[in-house]
């Protein structure tokens, strides 16, 4: 019996902490960290709060991933958490291993899409990355 190798890279959210008080439309990406390994695809359930945010836009342009199998967007299924859910799976000819910069050694991470929402009252929510 031979042995196998699974790899996962790491995918992550960056947002703001707080959202303004004044309904000011709230941006944040989803980015991958390929951790030294290359990548050929990825897949995932990004969700928030339904009664605390309308989705604004989602933004593909300038991501690594150039072919979408599903590109992301709301499901239109119901689910029990009450929260929307940002579905998606991407394919990345050539493979994936980080972004380059003349300015250090190091590979960066890679945005996969960025998210505008808009907050609709004052709550406290979790942005979730699933899957």
């Amino acid at each position: 019996m031979g042995s196998s190798h699974v790899f996962a890279a790491r995918m992550y959210i960056q947002a703001p902490k707080t959202v303004s008080s004044n309904n000011a439309p709230l941006s944040f990406s989803i980015y991958i960290d390929p951790e030294g390994e290359s990548i050929s695809g990825t897949s995932g359930d990004l969700s928030f709060s339904s009664n605390l945010f309308e989705l604004d836009t989602i933004t593909v342009n300038g991501g690594v991933v150039s072919l979408w199998a599903v590109t992301p967007q709301v499901s239109a299924e119901k689910f029990f958490d009450q929260r929307s859910h940002i579905l998606f799976e991407g394919i990345i000819p050539g493979g994936f291993k980080g972004v380059s910069s003349p300015y250090y050694k190091e590979k960066g991470d890679g945005v996969i899409f960025t998210v505008t929402v808009i907050p609709k009252k004052q709550g406290l929510d979790t942005f979730r990355l699933d899957n």
